[in-house]
């Protein structure tokens, strides 16, 4: 036992954890009805307010980056 993370552990790290343990219970159950993307934001954000019968708007989009570093990024994946 004395290898066991000390308590708040996974706090400090939830944002490299798979998601899979928040959308899902400990048997394994989706505990959410839609999963959104990022890469689909407006057009997700669009189903779900559609889905609630509310109105939609446009998703501001803040800090944008220029092509120039999207090219610059996607040359050092590749």
């Amino acid at each position: 036992m004395n290898r066991l993370p000390p308590p708040g552990w996974d706090d400090k790290y939830r944002h490299v954890m798979p998601q899979y343990d928040m959308l899902h219970d400990a048997d394994g159950r989706l505990l959410v009805n839609f999963v959104g993307r990022f890469e689909s934001l407006q057009e997700d954000f669009r189903r779900v307010c559609a889905k609630l019968g509310i109105e939609s708007a446009e998703l501001p989009h803040r800090n944008r980056s220029d092509k120039k570093s999207r090219d610059t990024r996607r040359k050092l994946r590749n």
